[in-house]
């Protein structure tokens, strides 16, 4: 007798998936979840499709320097979280 094991896969497992989120095991079954269901498989394509666009659209701002003004506010921020108020 063989036994079935039907596991729910989400959008957000797909995601985790394409983006190395997850550990090994939750790794394997997302896998295995989108080679038996060809709705996870169509999904997993058009997110992989989809974040190979994106990261074509946003390479080159990723690899621009921090404005300036963004890194004095970032760096005021840290002084306040780090100030003891008496």
């Amino acid at each position: 007798m063989t036994v079935k094991m039907s596991v729910v896969i989400t959008d957000s497992d797909l995601n985790a998936y394409l983006d190395g989120e997850l550990d090994p095991v939750q790794a394997v079954a997302v896998a295995a979840s989108a080679w038996n269901s060809p709705t996870a498989s169509a999904k997993l394509r058009a997110y992989r499709h989809q974040a190979t666009g994106l990261q074509a659209l946003f390479t080159n701002i990723l690899d621009e320097p921090v404005p300036a003004r963004l890194t004095r506010i970032t760096r005021s921020h840290d002084r306040a979280k780090h100030t003891v108020v008496k």
